[in-house]
């Protein structure tokens, strides 16, 4: 996949298969034949999150290796940023993402409420303070940056 000119390896493991087959069941078992593509726009939701990073990444000039999806969700594999501020925003993209997708999704007509309580879960639970979730990197970042972190890409953190 190329992104602005780009390219960006996008992968769907094995598992991630199988959480897109979950979802348009879900989809499915709460809307009928309408919800088969319900889950595939929740998919699509857990993509446009992940190239909000890669957007936000690129913005701070801050290298982007790939996208993919699994069982347990997306992700973005990418360099951190040489300052924590832009490392903060890059990671706070992906739910502010989901936020957007939130309200434009009430205007989609009969799956839209549906969709728009998923991409409120999506947002919710990346800014959980859990590892491996959006909202344990900004945590992280902001509060216990590792100067080894920061040291690998050839600065030490800055105070904001």
């Amino acid at each position: 996949m190329s992104f602005a000119g780009i390219r960006i390896v996008f992968t769907v493991h094995r598992s991630g298969w199988l959480l897109i087959a979950v979802l348009m069941g879900l989809g499915f078992r709460d809307l009928g034949l309408a919800g088969l593509a319900a889950g595939l726009l929740v998919t699509l939701s857990l993509v446009i999150h992940e190239l909000a990073h890669v957007l936000a990444a690129l913005t701070f000039a801050v290298p982007v290796h790939g996208i993919g999806i699994k069982f347990i969700g997306a992700y973005t594999s990418r360099k951190h940023a040489a300052r924590r501020r832009h490392d903060v925003l890059i990671t706070a993209a992906g739910p502010l993402a989901n936020v957007v997708l939130m309200f434009a999704s009430f205007f989609v007509p009969k799956i839209g409420v549906w969709l728009a309580e998923w991409n409120c879960g999506i947002a919710l639970l990346n800014l959980l303070p859990v590892p491996g979730t959006d909202g344990y990197r900004i945590l992280k970042t902001m509060f216990w940056p590792g100067v080894s972190t920061y040291a690998r890409v050839g600065k030490l953190p800055d105070p904001a």
